[in-house]
């Protein structure tokens, strides 16, 4: 018999580099069974997931989608925090996961903070992924990888649970073939929702984007994140059902949902 395995996904950061006081940057906490992951790691994610109940020592695996601040300047408080001897070795192993570059971009911040992001007691693992590169597989799920429209790195996750439900996080994109493959058929699609139709820049949605992204993949339900104050000002609800029939859901930092 195959084991049913929970899923949950938490809203740690629904905002953009842009500070606001209801909208932190990028971070999503999901829960797999037992595995708790981390997609995108903005400014103080950590904190977040801290208080969200999935305290450092529980991270699993960090997945990153490209390589701007407000998706990654969390990565070196993760290990600066893993090197103090409260932790000991709470944390055997974490694994990151990001585009061709993250491997680099890791050492560059060593040279930068030196021995205060060696973890003395947790194996990190740096693992480069590619669209198009077989799934990775892990027990009771599988992670795709696609590419998104924003910047050369930008990549997206499909995450595929056995005999459950499949999430999918586009980060920051246009509309694109990866993002409608990424969320072909998901239960929950993720993806961002920058700013309002008359604000439009290449590089990101709009709700109306967004629904058409939802709606040539058919996912069943889209959660809309990623809010600069323009997305803000409108019902992007409302705009995005001009293009999308299914269920949608407007992200705030906190949020859970169960796909």
């Amino acid at each position: 018999m195959k084991t049913k395995r929970n899923v949950e996904l938490t809203v740690l950061g629904s905002g953009t580099a842009i500070p606001r006081p209801k909208r932190a940057p990028s971070g999503y906490w999901l829960q797999i069974g037992d595995e708790n992951l981390l997609l995108d790691s903005g400014a103080g994610t950590i904190a977040r997931l801290a208080d969200a109940g999935c305290p450092l020592e529980r991270l699993t695996r960090v997945f990153t989608t490209h390589f701007h601040p407000d998706h990654t300047l969390d990565l070196p408080a993760i290990l600066f925090a893993l090197t103090n001897p409260t932790f000991g070795d709470k944390l055997g192993r974490l694994e990151l996961f990001g585009p061709p570059g993250i491997e680099a971009l890791v050492y560059r911040m060593r040279n930068v903070y030196g021995a205060w992001l060696n973890p003395p007691h947790t194996e990190i693992v740096i693992t480069e992924v590619r669209p198009g590169s077989p799934p990775l597989e892990f027990p009771g799920y599988r992670v795709r990888t696609e590419k998104t429209l924003h910047t050369l790195e930008s990549q997206g996750y499909r995450f595929e649970v056995e005999g459950g439900p499949i999430v999918a996080y586009t980060a920051d994109t246009d509309v694109c073939p990866g993002a409608i493959a990424l969320g072909r058929k998901a239960d929950l699609l993720v993806t961002e929702c920058s700013f309002a139709e008359t604000d439009y820049a290449p590089g990101h949605l709009t709700p109306e984007r967004a629904g058409q992204v939802a709606r040539e993949a058919g996912c069943r339900r889209l959660l809309l994140t990623h809010f600069y104050e323009s997305g803000d000002s409108v019902d992007v609800a409302a705009a995005c059902r001009r293009e999308f029939t299914g269920e949608i859901l407007v992200a705030s930092d906190g949020m859970r949902v169960t796909p």
